[in-house]
């Protein structure tokens, strides 16, 4: 069961996060300045979508609203706040075979899983997909 989080918590988290993914060291590990971006990137939408929909507390939220601000499914949140279709998020497979989407690319991020040669371009470009959301979000939060 995840703990309570209110909306100005992810807005400080949306914050510190991207304060971090800034001010990151270049001598350190790319995998994990990722893991900080899309983190960054998840607090801000559940931000954005809370304080679309007039709510202070997850809990408040109507069933499926609150599955969706429970969950890590970050096409959920842009398609609630009318902008999913800005942005596009390729499957990327990994050395194991796995297929990784916007959903699951955390989990990529989070064990430091490589995905295959010729998906190495397809995380250059999530890079630039969720810096625009962030731009985005900056404008709002």
């Amino acid at each position: 069961m995840a703990i309570k989080a209110v909306q100005q918590d992810y807005r400080r988290a949306f914050q510190k996060h991207f304060h971090a993914y800034l001010n990151w060291n270049g001598t350190e590990s790319d995998v994990s300045k990722r893991l900080i971006l899309i983190y960054c990137v998840e607090c801000g939408l559940k931000y954005a979508v809370m304080k679309k929909t007039h709510i202070q507390n997850v809990h408040d939220a109507q069933p499926d609203l609150e599955k969706e601000l429970n969950s890590h499914d970050l096409h959920k949140l842009l398609k609630r706040l009318n902008i999913a279709g800005a942005y596009s998020f390729p499957h990327i497979t990994t050395l194991h075979g796995d297929v990784v989407t916007l959903i699951s690319y955390h989990q990529l991020c989070r064990y430091a899983i490589l995905p295959v040669k010729e998906n190495e371009v397809h995380i250059q470009k999530y890079d630039s997909q969720l810096i625009d959301i962030v731009n985005w979000l900056r404008e709002r939060v």
